[in-house]
């Protein structure tokens, strides 16, 4: 919400899916060995038709491109839908707090195992 979106479209870490209008991106930067995704989003009209899947597996592929083992991403408690969808996909929990005032699950899905 805070983010400074044109300096992230410049340092080349925002992708979007690539047809007109924009049905979701993602922010995403190399953090060590993980693909730190920062932000995942899809315009709520279009939800359920599988575009955040796509959007979180060209992050996977990226990632292994990379050469990175693992992706994390946090969400807000209060999104309960994503408490689920991560999970579904093979994130787990790895901790919740408090973080800039937002309330903050955050997440980690290995890619050892997918290599």
């Amino acid at each position: 919400m805070l983010a400074d979106f044109a300096g992230l479209v410049e340092a080349g870490h925002v992708w979007v899916l690539d047809r007109p209008p924009i049905e979701g991106f993602l922010v995403m930067m190399t953090r060590g060995v993980a693909l730190q995704l920062d932000n995942v989003a899809v315009d709520p009209i279009q939800h359920g038709y599988g575009f955040g899947s796509q959007l979180l597996e060209f992050a996977e592929d990226e990632a292994k491109r990379r050469g990175l083992t693992e992706i994390t991403l946090f969400t807000n408690v209060h999104m309960t839908e994503n408490l689920s969808f991560y999970p579904s996909l093979g994130y787990r929990e790895i901790g919740r707090r408090n973080e800039d005032g937002f309330d903050r699950v955050y997440f980690s899905k290995s890619l050892l195992q997918q290599a």
